[in-house]
C-alpha cells in the first residue's frame, strides 16, 4: 500500500458520500475514457484534446536524461493557447507546478490557475535531478490516478475540466487515462466526478457482510481491481488484497472483537464501512 493511502481514506471518504450532495447546476460533462496510454521515451508526448473536437488543448511531455552534466527526468504540460488554456497549481521562485487535485474537488473560476506560466509556458508536473526530485513538484512517480484540474477556452467561451493521469516511480513515464470537461460555459465540474458517480454506483452493489468473526465482501459480477483494505480505529494495516467480482471470505479469528473499518477502493474512490465482530 502507498504510503500515503491511509492518509488519503478519510479525505476520500468523505468526497465520495458528498459527491451525491455537491450539484453542478445543468451540468452537461462530456466524459472520454481512453486506452490508457503510456509516454516513456525522451521527448515523447500526449496532445490532450478534452472535447475531441480534433484541436488539442495541452500537451504533456516526457523528459529522460536530457541533463548536461546531470540527469533529469522530467513531466511537462504545456498550452495550445498560452492566453486562455490554464492548470491549477502554483508559482514558486520562478517556475510553475501544476497541481494534484483531489478527487471532489469543484473546479472553478476561484481556483489558483497558476500551475502553467513562466518564459516558456510550461508547468513542472514532475521534476527529479540525479534522482531528487523538486521539492515543489506535486507529481513525482510514484503517483497513481492523479488529477489535473483546468481552464480551457472552446470557442469564444472558457470552460473547466480535469484529466486522471499517473506518474511511474523515477518519473520516468507517464500514463494519460481519461479525461472530461464541462460544457456549460463558466460552470464548475468535479474533480473525478464521472469517476465517483462510477464507483458509487457499482458500490451500490456491494455487499460487506460480518458474522461472527467472518467477514464477506460480495463484488458486483463486471467488477475488477478493487482494493480491499481492513483497519483497526488505530489505523493499523491488517489486511490488503485486490478483490475481483463474485465473494470474497476472509477468516477474522486472530482479532480481537470490537469495531473495525473496511475501506474499498475503486477508480480513486473510496468506500468505507465501519464492521463489528463479535
Amino acid at each position: 500500500m502507498k504510503k500515503d493511502l491511509k492518509s488519503k481514506l478519510v479525505k476520500y471518504s468523505a468526497v465520495a458520500s458528498a459527491a451525491a450532495t455537491v450539484g453542478v447546476a445543468n451540468a452537461q460533462v462530456q466524459y472520454t475514457d481512453i486506452n490508457d496510454t503510456t509516454v516513456s521515451t525522451n521527448g515523447g508526448f500526449y496532445d490532450l484534446d478534452l472535447n475531441q473536437d480534433g484541436n488539442p488543448d495541452f500537451r504533456l511531455t516526457q523528459i529522460i536524461d536530457s541533463g548536461l552534466t546531470e540527469n533529469v527526468n522530467a513531466v511537462l504540460i504545456s498550452p495550445f493557447d498560452s492566453v486562455y488554456n490554464r492548470v491549477i497549481g502554483e508559482a514558486m521562485n520562478g517556475f510553475n507546478y501544476p497541481a494534484n487535485v483531489t478527487p471532489g474537488t469543484i473546479i472553478n473560476q476561484y481556483e489558483n490557475f497558476q500551475g502553467i506560466g513562466g518564459s516558456e509556458v510550461k508547468g513542472y508536473m514532475a521534476f527529479e535531478v540525479d534522482g531528487i526530485s523538486y521539492p515543489n513538484s506535486n507529481w513525482v512517480g510514484p503517483t497513481t490516478n492523479g488529477f489535473l484540474g483546468m481552464q480551457v477556452r472552446i470557442g469564444d467561451s472558457l470552460h473547466f475540466a480535469w484529466a486522471r493521469v499517473d506518474v511511474s516511480l523515477g518519473s520516468n513515464s507517464f500514463t494519460v487515462k481519461d479525461f472530461a470537461v464541462e460544457l456549460t460555459p463558466g460552470d464548475s465540474i468535479l474533480a473525478a466526478g464521472n469517476l465517483l458517480n462510477i464507483a458509487q454506483n457499482v458500490f451500490d452493489n456491494t455487499a460487506i457482510i460480518a458474522n461472527n468473526k467472518t467477514l464477506k465482501i460480495v463484488l458486483s459480477s463486471d467488477l475488477e481491481g478493487v482494493e480491499f483494505i481492513l483497519l483497526d480505529l488505530q489505523g493499523r494495516l491488517l489486511r490488503e488484497e485486490n478483490l475481483s467480482n463474485g465473494t470474497s471470505a476472509f477468516d477474522l479469528s486472530d482479532l480481537s472483537e470490537g469495531v473495525y473499518l473496511v475501506h474499498l477502493r475503486y477508480k480513486g474512490v473510496i468506500r468505507t464501512e465501519k464492521i463489528v465482530i463479535q
